[in-house]
């Protein structure tokens, strides 16, 4: 390895020799390899081993600095036609050229260059690379995601790679020769073309990849009358072997079929779940609640099932509801009276969602399961179902409210000031509203209640408003206070929803208004001072009174 490297170096220094100790190339691709000497050169060769064992060979090449045709010993077979590839240099270069490289070619080479002063000689080793499959053909389903890969494996990087749609459109840009495809469209159906420069090629590489549609795996359903008996039941395409089958009337009813299983009403003699069937007989006449649409599901494929004739199969388009708490996890749940070929799902911002099961779309389902519910997703989300060879999809609203706590983080006041803290629910019916104050004194609110030091500040815990008006602030105030409120009959938990604090007091202090907004504020402090003054100059007794009370701890008392 030192001798390797000396030579090299000596090549490089005292020959100006551009001599690659690698050579690295694609099958089929061209390379050259030169000396290029000060001195007058007197002999170039480049010299290789061809044969194994005793039939080894060791044959060399020579060159004309200043012709491209190359000396070739009389003996040599040129079995992979070498010599035809091999083309020298002219101007003065000692060296050759090597076209449409194989793998068949020699491995190791010596390079030999005798100059007037010197002679020179440095090995070096091609190596050659097979391409990747340069035509793919692709299967996709038309509203699922997939991934365009061409090129190299998605772990090598290429110089760079273009890729270009079916309808020529330039779609992107980088190392890795990989695009996203969110959900495919007819549109994305057709052949790519993605362009590659690699580093062991001067020549860009095209590579094609052919999309086409693979439908989901349709399934079949029947329903068969008979003298005596209905013969309802579905066969699923899948490479999944089924345990069991799941049948629902059309009351929401499941029944688990199986083979050799039945109810006093149904049996299952047209279920062989190897043959991926599944069906039941089903008595004459038929109750009113078999009347209408059964699904059959065989690891979530299947179909739905019309019994006596069912025509009324239009979809229910009244807008879903349901309300969140930021934070909750949640679901968007569609269904449709059809078997649907596929479904997605939209977001009120406008992003594309796959559903959570995609072949539950045969079964006219839909559903997305969302964690972590925020504002963003507050608003109308809607389901389309693509019906099997229409170009419309069918459009399911599902309307999310996002409930959210809204809390004053920060209020400056003049020590002897007021402060009103607040936090409130977007008309969330509450059942208590506790504030507990920087020294662990917690106050119980209510609609209505007001004392010499605090009262409850707010349109009504039915309004989803919990909020404390404090007089005359003193330094024990003066901190972080936390708001915990139970909301309705629905919530049985208490949450601490938000911190507050009150600054110390700083020049040009201002009062801050809470969250319910300016007038509402003035108009509560309004009649904050009208129930106190009134207090003072009418009903000084039943101040008293109501005071010394909450000293007691009565049932009305705030503090716990």
């Amino acid at each position: 390895m030192i001798c390797y490297l000396l030579l090299t170096l000596f090549i490089v220094n005292h020959g100006n020799a551009v001599v690659q100790p690698e050579i690295h190339i694609i099958e089929g691709g061209s390379f050259i390899q030169y000396v290029l000497s000060p001195e007058d050169i007197r002999s170039c060769n480049v010299s290789f081993n061809v044969g194994k064992g005793n039939s080894n060979q060791n044959i060399t090449f020579g060159f004309d600095p200043y012709v491209e045709d190359i000396l070739i010993p009389l003996s040599y077979e040129d079995k992979f036609n070498l010599s035809s590839r091999m083309v020298g240099l002219p101007q003065g270069y000692c060296g050759f050229k090597l076209i449409n490289s194989k793998k068949t070619d020699p491995e190791n080479w010596i390079f030999s260059v005798t100059t007037t002063k010197t002679v020179m000689e440095t090995p070096f080793r091609v190596l050659h690379y097979g391409l990747d499959k340069m035509h793919i053909v692709q299967k996709v389903t038309v509203g699922l995601s997939t991934t365009i890969e061409c090129g190299r494996p998605i772990t090598q990087s290429q110089d760079f790679c273009q890729i270009y749609s079916p309808s020529g459109e330039f779609i992107f840009e980088g190392p890795r020769c990989n695009f996203y495809l969110d959900m495919v469209t007819m549109s994305h159906l057709g052949t790519w073309r993605c362009v590659s420069g690699l580093l062991q090629s001067m020549d860009t590489l095209e590579y094609t990849v052919d999309l086409i549609s693979a439908d989901l795996s349709e399934s079949e359903g029947w329903v068969k009358e008979a003298d005596e008996y209905y013969k309802i039941g579905c066969r699923v395409v899948t490479n999944i072997k089924p345990s069991l089958c799941r049948l629902t009337d059309p009351t929401g009813q499941e029944y688990v079929i199986r083979t050799n299983l039945a109810t006093e009403r149904y049996t299952a003699l047209q279920t062989n779940l190897l043959n991926k069937t599944c069906g039941v007989e089903i008595p004459k006449p038929l109750l009113e609640h078999e009347f209408g649409i059964w699904k059959c599901n065989m690891e979530d494929q299947g179909t739905l099932l019309y019994v006596d004739n069912t025509t009324d199969i239009t979809p229910n388009n009244a807008t879903s509801f349901i309300a969140v708490n930021t934070g909750d996890d949640y679901s968007i749940k569609c269904n449709v009276p059809f078997t649907a070929e596929s479904c997605y799902i939209v977001s009120p911002i406008g992003k594309r969602f796959l559903p959570d099961v995609p072949t539950k779309s045969q079964l006219g389902e839909c559903s997305l399961s969302i964690k972590n519910a925020s504002k963003t997703d507050d608003g109308t989300w809607t389901c389309f179902f693509v019906k099997k060879n229409e170009i419309s999809a069918n459009a399911i609203k599902f309307e999310v409210h996002v409930r959210d706590v809204s809390c004053t983080t920060e209020v400056k006041v003049d020590k002897g000031g007021n402060a009103e803290l607040s936090c409130k629910t977007e008309s969330i019916n509450l059942q208590y509203c506790w504030f507990m104050s920087p020294t662990g004194t917690i106050y119980h609110l209510f609609d209505g209640y007001t004392s010499e030091e605090i009262a409850y500040s707010g349109r009504g815990l039915e309004y989803g408003d919990c909020g404390i008006a404090i007089f005359k602030v003193e330094d024990g105030h003066y901190g972080n206070w936390s708001c915990i409120v139970r909301k309705g009959s629905n919530y049985r938990r208490a949450e601490e929803i938000h911190l507050l604090k009150l600054s110390p007091p700083t020049t040009n202090s201002v009062y801050q208004a809470s969250s319910f907004g300016i007038v509402v504020g003035l108009i509560v402090s309004v009649m904050i001072a009208v129930v106190i003054i009134l207090k003072n100059r009418k009903k000084s007794n039943l101040e008293v009174s109501t005071r010394a009370r909450y000293h007691r701890g009565s049932t009305n008392d705030t503090r716990l």
